[in-house]
């Protein structure tokens, strides 16, 4: 790569993550990088040596007060990692006589901040320490190669790029550095809520939205437990308690509602209609929807 490069990907405000901008830089040495950005950075150090600390004092790995000495800032080296979330002050400097060579990625999106809490990263907590890692150093120079290269369809690669990158991330973080914040441990292995959503509503609306998206399909309770990655009885406590019924309840109001409204239609089969919403056999919907509705789906 060339010594100190930077490529500018297509806006997109409204999307769920959004690269904006990647490059790569062979630093001079004690080169400081400070200021503020509106988006979030993310740098990947792939040789040499530098210092990451906060304009504001603040300690990126434990939140406590720095004294503002290099011995106090964190010393990073080949395979680690910084992000800085928007608007928290940067502080970064490449030591003197080793100074880092690192690539960056800027962006942005809704789904941006959670997706890096999931990747151990917080406001607080702006450095990822690990043994360097050739999957993720190729990862960042295909971003550079595609950005720098503009091909048609580059701005779609990109983000999806970055979203490999950052899954790739978030499946090397140990169970136990995210903790949690209720008495029933988790059964499943993908629970991936940040502490602060670790609350039985935020783990009921994430039900619901599974089911809601993935009811045309045959999935049964257990799948949406298991998605949601918590002990089964639990989950159904609190599921109970905010709706007033179970999820097996809710599962077949939503499927028989959804029926009733595609019946009203007239544009498509019965058969269609029930393999549509989660019923490979046909029987077995007629039966519900009779239970349900007090009528047949034809009369219906």
């Amino acid at each position: 790569m060339k010594k100190g490069v930077e490529y500018f990907n297509t806006i997109a405000p409204s999307a769920d993550i959004n690269l904006l901008y990647t490059g790569h830089e062979q630093c001079p040495p004690r080169k400081q990088c400070n200021g503020i950005r509106s988006h979030f950075l993310l740098h990947y150090v792939l040789s040499g040596i530098g210092y990451v600390g906060s304009s504001e004092g603040l300690s990126p790995l434990s939140g406590s007060r720095l004294s503002g000495s290099r011995d106090s800032d964190s010393r990073l080296s080949a395979g680690d990692l910084f992000c800085y979330f928007p608007d928290e002050p940067m502080n970064y400097t490449s030591d003197e006589s080793d100074p880092w060579q690192y690539t960056w990625v800027g962006f942005q999106g809704s789904r941006a901040g959670d997706i890096l809490r999931r990747c151990g990263f917080s406001e607080t907590r702006i450095v990822c320490s690990r043994p360097f890692s050739a999957q993720i150093a190729e990862n960042f120079s295909r971003l550079i190669l595609i950005q720098a290269e503009g091909q048609r369809g580059f701005e779609i690669v990109s983000d999806g790029l970055l979203l490999q990158f950052l899954g790739l991330l978030a499946g090397e973080i140990p169970r136990s550095a995210n903790g949690t914040t209720f008495s029933e441990k988790p059964a499943g292995d993908y629970n991936y809520f940040t502490p602060q959503h670790r609350q039985p509503h935020y783990y009921v609306e994430a039900m619901k939205q599974f089911m809601q998206i993935n009811y045309q399909k045959p999935i049964s309770v257990q799948q949406v437990i298991d998605y949601i990655g918590i002990d089964r009885s639990y989950a159904s406590r609190i599921f109970r308690r905010a709706e007033n019924r179970t999820l097996q309840r809710y599962l077949i109001e939503l499927r028989v509602g959804e029926a009733k409204r595609l019946l009203a239609q007239r544009r498509f089969s019965i058969h269609t209609i029930a393999h549509s919403v989660g019923y490979t056999d046909y029987p077995a919907f007629e039966r519900r929807f009779k239970i349900e509705v007090g009528c047949s789906p034809s009369e219906y």
